[in-house]
């Protein structure tokens, strides 16, 4: 089951925090409609000082925070005397370091909704700005509704970054294939210079008595050894250079299971779009051997890629099932919207790197036709005006 996300309350009031964090730990029910939080992981902090402490230790964890909740009226240390001037001075330095330092939502709540205020959060690229007092349950619920939204945001720009250094790493590792290539050329030549060599070596020998090993000063003997040298030395060379990788573990997964978790993660991307999100699971059972951490990004892709080309409004559909002959899991995510044109699936089809100029729409597609080349799937495009339908092709691979 996917974790709830996570959040962190920065507050120094007591009893405005306690109240926060039950709230946001245990919502009603229909509070989670579309929503798809079922309540968060809560932390709490009461200084700048204390909610420093809290992001880092969740850095080093490698479970960063969701969604930050930050009040700009705080302390900056739990020591510090009241001092109103100190107190917002503190909750702006804050809300600064955090947008310098991590890709985490933040959404203000605060008692001073002042136009200095504001303006410090819209400039610091807060997610949103909300005053106090909560004063009806509309207006918690808003906050609960806002915070999931402020999930999306986050988890939208996690996946980008992780496309980007992805994608940097097949960059990476076609330039390595292209090297070991090269290196084997270059290996090949050196082996027919070398025959080419000893053939000089002896005709040398037998013509004027000459022998490399025996006769290493003569000026001949010499020139032949620097050649053979040379060669030598580019060859190690340039076999040092090709980085040795730790390969990719071939594991057996449960592609429903992965389905299952990468939509509640991209369901708050999709309520901060206003896209709504259906999805069809298949009863069959969809396990096969393939590269674990490539099927999830793959499938990340293919849900919020989606998500970027739909229209504000508009559904999208996924399903996933077996093929008809058996053979391949079919993830399937239907949208309306903008179609995808001929020229564009053509160069897909053929594995091209699409790079249209001054348009990036269609990146997320050739990003995702390299990830499902690097796990063996296939991605099939059929658009029309109505509708798109794009499909991820994974072959079962058994135990035998």
């Amino acid at each position: 089951m996917q974790d709830r996300p996570r959040l962190v309350i920065i507050e120094d009031s007591e009893p405005q925090r306690a109240r926060l964090s039950m709230l946001l730990r245990t919502p009603p029910s229909d509070w989670s409609d579309g929503a798809g939080a079922m309540g968060f992981a809560v932390d709490e902090a009461t200084s700048a000082e204390q909610a420093r402490q809290r992001l880092d230790q969740a850095f080093r964890d490698k479970r960063p925070y969701d969604v930050i909740l930050l009040d700009m009226q705080l302390p900056a240390t739990e020591r510090d005397a009241e001092d109103d001037k100190a107190f917002e001075e503190a909750g702006r330095k804050l809300l600064t370091d955090i947008r310098a330092s991590c890709d985490t939502a933040v959404v203000v709540l605060t008692g001073f909704p002042s136009p200095q205020n504001f303006i410090h959060a819209v400039r610091e690229g807060a997610a949103d700005f909300l005053a106090k007092p909560l004063a009806s349950r509309e207006d918690e619920k808003m906050l609960f509704t806002r915070l999931v939204i402020a999930v999306g945001r986050t988890r939208e720009a996690v996946h980008r970054k992780l496309r980007l250094q992805r994608l940097l790493w097949l960059k990476d590792h076609d330039r390595r294939s292209d090297h070991e290539r090269f290196a084997k050329l270059v290996s090949e030549a050196m082996g027919r210079i070398s025959d080419e060599l000893h053939g000089l070596a002896e005709t040398l020998s037998r013509r004027y008595g000459l022998d490399p090993n025996r006769d290493a000063e003569d000026p001949v003997c010499r020139h032949v050894a620097a050649v053979e040298e040379m060669g030598n030395d580019l060859a190690r060379t340039i076999c040092k250079s090709i980085e040795q990788e730790e390969p990719a573990r071939f594991e057996k997964v449960d592609v429903a299971a992965t389905m299952t978790e990468q939509i509640a993660r991209a369901r708050p991307c999709y309520l901060h779009r206003g896209v709504r999100l259906e999805w069809t699971p298949s009863e069959a059972e969809l396990q096969t051997k393939t590269f674990p951490e490539d099927l999830r990004l793959m499938v990340a892709e293919l849900i919020l890629g989606t998500l970027e080309l739909a229209a504000s409004e508009s559904t999208v559909q996924l399903s996933s099932q077996r093929s008809e002959d058996g053979r391949d899991i079919v993830i399937s995510a239907t949208r309306s919207g903008k179609r995808v044109p001929k020229e564009v699936q053509k160069l897909l089809r053929e594995g091209r790197w699409v790079r249209t100029q001054g348009n990036s729409d269609w990146q997320g597609l050739s990003f995702l036709q390299r990830i499902a080349n690097n796990i063996g799937a296939r991605l099939d495009i059929k658009s029309s005006d109505e509708r798109t339908v794009v499909s991820l092709r994974i072959p079962i691979i058994g135990d035998g």
